[in-house]
This record gives structure tokens, sequence and C-alpha cells, in this order.
């Protein structure tokens, strides 16, 4: 909501390293420089050097900016060593522009990255209550009403996808595993289109919004087998870094 409205312009962006050695400074650079383009065309056009924030939001910093555990992993460090220069010169040139990070595996981030003047401040998402679960599947039945399709719903529909949802919520907790509106909504879209009787009718099941849902939690359970390296933090769904730079702070009333 914040880049939506506070922002001059934002992108989300994902720099995980890549097969091909120097991808991620590539495209990080890419990312950087665009905004600061912007910021400097939006100065030419108002004649003010004072303009709202370019929002960068980096999804899965984990993927970039972790620890290294190995000597031999040059490609991510070199990779994470150019991320780290690229936020230094957002403080250094006194760029308006504001980087938001997300992950689920703080604790394996560099801790360079996590320094004040970098990603000192962090806002840490525990697992939703029941009353914000029942909020999130009732915000996907509000954007199913104001379609146009035609969907014959079954007898308490919604009152079982809560409980279901809710069920699944406890059971993922214990295990470092979380889930998001996303994975709320891709759930029913697919119980939806696999009962879809004709192109302006679907017929829901309840069973298959809960075997997708649990299909994308075992999928997200084995990503975290196979990440050997990363210590789960059961009690955290996410952690959101964001780094504000002087410049913002200082001149945050005038826009």
């Amino acid at each position: 909501m914040f880049a939506k409205s506070e922002a001059l312009a934002y992108v989300r962006v994902n720099f995980a390293v890549e097969l091909i050695v120097g991808s991620s400074k590539i495209k990080q650079d890419r990312i950087f420089q665009q905004a600061k383009k912007i910021i400097e065309e939006k100065q030419k056009e108002t004649l003010c050097k004072v303009t709202k924030p370019v929002v960068i939001i980096i999804d899965e910093i984990d993927a970039v900016g972790r620890k290294s555990f190995s000597p031999t992993s040059s490609n991510n460090n070199e990779a994470t060593d150019n991320l780290l220069i690229n936020i230094d010169k957002i403080r250094q040139e006194k760029l308006n522009i504001v980087i938001i990070a997300t992950t689920n595996y703080s604790s394996v981030l560099d801790p360079a990255l996590i320094r004040a003047g970098r990603f000192g401040y962090q806002i840490q998402f525990s697992y939703p209550t029941e009353a914000e679960i029942d909020k999130m599947v009732e915000h996907c039945q509000e954007k199913v009403s104001s379609q146009s399709v035609d969907i014959d719903w079954p007898d308490n529909y919604w009152l079982q996808i809560k409980k279901i949802t809710q069920n699944l919520g406890k059971e993922v907790q214990n295990l470092g595993i979380g889930f998001t509106l996303l994975d709320i909504e891709k759930s029913l879209q697919y119980s939806w289109v696999k009962r879809m009787s004709s192109v302006s009718k679907i017929t829901p099941k309840v069973t298959d919004y809960q075997a997708e849902l649990e299909k994308i939690i075992c999928n997200k359970r084995q990503t975290q087998n196979n990440q050997a390296n990363f210590q789960p933090e059961p009690n955290l769904l996410g952690t959101i870094f964001h780094s504000l730079n002087d410049f913002v702070r200082t001149n945050s009333s005038n826009y």
C-alpha cells in the first residue's frame, strides 16, 4: 500500500543468483540505475530537488544476501557485494530511494546487509490468527462476488473454506511454513476451474481447495528441506527489512 500510494514509482524484483555468472549484478545495476533516472527526470520536470521516493521491493533477499557458507560460492558473494555497493550509493548520493526486502530466513542473511545504514529496520510478521485467516477468506469471497461468472455455491462453502484454512494454518506453524493470501486465492481458483462444467458456470468443491493448498504447503516444505544451510524460524511467517536513507527521513514532511 505504501509503494502504491506514496511512491513516485515502484518495482518488485528478485535478485537470486542465476546460472549465468554476473546475471544478478547486471539486474541489480539496471534496477538501481532506472530508479535514479526516474528521480532525476522528475526533478527536471518539477524544478524541485525533493520528490516522492522510488520504492524497490526485493523478494526473498536471502537468495542473494545470505552468509557465505562456502569459500567457493564466489558468484553469490559477488552478487551480495554488488547489492551492498548499490545500497551505499543511495546514501552517498542522497537519492530518494526506499528499499524494502522480504525473507522467511532472516538468520542466514549476511551481517553486512542488516547493519545500521543498510537494512537496519526490521518488522516481523507472525502467523495469522483465526480472525485474520477469516478476513483473508472473506476478501477472496468479495472478489469472487464481483465477477460475472455464474457459480453454483454448495451449502456452507465459505464456512468450510475458513475451517480448512484455519486447520492447515495450525498444522504448519510448527514446521516453519506459512501460506499467503495469494496461496489461498490460487487454491480457490484451482478448485473452481477444475469443476467448471461450462464457460459460464462453476460448481466448486472444498476438497479440491484443500488438496491444492496442501500441495502448495508440501512444495514449500520440500523447498525448505532442500535448503540445507537454512535454519527455519518456526514462529516467524516473514520478516521485512527496509532501509530508509537520511534524505528520505529528513524530507518526509515534504511529500
